[in-house]
């Protein structure tokens, strides 16, 4: 079975026919995501995808763009909801893409944080 995932969002301001939302969807982007698989709600609608809305995964946030038409108003909720693909070919090279990034970025962090302490060190040593 497919490991699921969703998310939503309350919109803090009305999306007009043809604008769009940024959703939150950390870890997913469109090599991860079962394309036929997604589903969106606005409220109480069900939204067809692609007919009424388009969605594109980043891996950081789920851009869904509006194409029903009608505004979606401020205060009504966004529910995507997708299924993953499974962890083959292209879903574990960009899984360890991320996770190659993440490490390298974990690297720069601690080096970073060593050189810090370091200067803390050396302004916390009383001058002889």
């Amino acid at each position: 079975m497919a490991k699921s995932a969703s998310w939503s969002l309350v919109l803090n301001v009305a999306v007009a026919d043809q604008a769009s939302v940024e959703v939150s969807t950390p870890g997913y982007d469109a090599a991860l995501v079962d394309a036929s698989s997604v589903q969106l709600a606005v409220g109480n609608d069900v939204v067809v995808v692609p007919d009424q809305a388009t969605i594109a995964f980043s891996g950081v946030a789920a851009t869904v763009t509006n194409l029903t038409g009608a505004e979606w108003a401020s205060g009504e909720t966004v529910y995507i909801y997708v299924e993953a693909k499974g962890l083959t070919g292209a879903g574990v090279a960009a899984m360890q893409a991320a996770i190659d990034a993440n490490t390298s970025a974990i690297g720069a962090l601690e080096t970073e944080v060593t050189d810090l302490q370091a200067r803390v060190a050396a302004l916390e040593t009383p001058a002889t």
